[in-house]
């Protein structure tokens, strides 16, 4: 409703998109016995995440467990947290490595209300979180950023309204995407 803005409403969202729900449905076949996520692939819904004036759709779905599974198309980005075990996801993708990058992840914490991004190069992103309300009940981000071999290594701080640091999470650059002296 209009009172609680920020919270998106799982419950009202459209589906999912049939190749999602797939995609999901798969995730416990190609697991090892009993390891797969146990998504409810049928219940997965299509919710619309802002950065600035830019939205970017993500497919979500809960899991059996009480966690969710979610996926992004364009980069390619699957994540999972089936039982709610990762209180701040960082996560990068790319297409390719010197291409345009996106930073992304979710925070279970209840007053988490944005992400500062501090890049390699010195830049600083502030990114209001996106909450998904029940059975999901996280808040998610999804950023653009310069390619990866600028970028990492990116530090990214979860805060609450007030400020105060509920997390961080660091990704340094990958060996194979460091340059040469």
């Amino acid at each position: 409703g209009a009172a609680r803005t920020g919270i998106i409403d799982f419950h009202t969202a459209a589906p999912a998109p049939r190749s999602a729900v797939i995609d999901f449905a798969s995730l416990d076949r190609q697991a090892p016995n009993n390891m797969g996520p146990d998504v409810i692939a049928n219940e997965g819904r299509r919710i619309d995440l802002h950065f600035g004036a830019t939205t970017i759709t993500i497919a979500i779905a809960p899991t059996k467990a009480g966690g969710f599974c979610y996926q992004l198309q364009s980069p390619a980005v699957q994540g999972c947290d089936s039982h709610r075990q990762i209180p701040f996801e960082l996560g990068v993708a790319a297409d390719q490595s010197t291409g345009p990058a996106i930073a992304y992840g979710a925070a279970l914490h209840p007053a988490a209300a944005s992400v500062e991004l501090r890049t390699a190069d010195g830049d600083t992103t502030t990114i209001r979180l996106d909450r998904i309300s029940e059975p999901i009940d996280a808040a998610f981000y999804i950023a653009p950023i310069n390619p990866l071999q600028l970028s990492l290594p990116l530090t990214a701080t979860v805060r609450d309204a007030h400020g105060h640091i509920l997390g961080s999470k660091r990704i340094d650059l990958p060996h194979e995407l460091r340059r040469e002296p």
